[in-house]
């Protein structure tokens, strides 16, 4: 059973990193952090018990995909404020599934990283400026640019060519 404690460090622990999944999904921010809430809404309200920290992350993964999907099939009236590519044929179906794991193993990777860099890197993968980085973890930005190089340092030796491209690509 949860505690409140052990629900809200893996929300902090998660957050950030499904509001990024679900933005390849929809290309609304709000939206996007709104279904990660839910998500975790359902785990806190059904108090879902999981094995090991592994079957938690592909849990977290594949409700916030499906919570898109239902969100498409019961919202089309609000196609303007999604931008859902669902799969055409089988070689999309490969794809998009090949898209998900890579995401799954790059943010695996970027949750082994020590706290604080982790931390760096999830604040610049949404887009934030060194200085608001700083000032949120009430550290120098020279800190910042430090630990998120260690990160990036670390992360190229544990990722693949192609997530390390996407990776950067997300900080870019």
């Amino acid at each position: 059973m949860w505690s409140e404690d052990s629900f809200h460090q893996t929300y902090d622990r998660f957050y950030q990193a499904l509001v990024m999944y679900a933005l390849n999904y929809i290309s609304d921010q709000a939206m996007a952090e709104d279904i990660v809430q839910d998500v975790f809404s359902q785990i806190w309200e059904n108090k879902t018990e999981f094995t090991s920290v592994p079957s938690l992350r592909v849990y977290l993964y594949n409700a916030v995909r499906n919570h898109v999907f239902d969100l498409q099939r019961k919202q089309k009236a609000a196609s303007k404020y999604i931008r859902l590519n669902p799969p055409v044929n089988e070689i999309d179906v490969e794809n998009s599934y090949i898209k998900e794991e890579v995401y799954n193993q790059l943010f695996a990777a970027i949750d082994q990283l020590p706290e604080r860099q982790r931390l760096i890197l999830l604040q610049s993968m949404e887009k934030r400026k060194v200085k608001e980085i700083a000032e949120a973890l009430q550290i120098s930005a020279n800190s910042v640019k430090k630990q998120k190089q260690r990160a990036l340092d670390t992360l190229r030796d544990m990722l693949t060519d192609t997530q390390m491209l996407l990776l950067l690509q997300m900080l870019s």
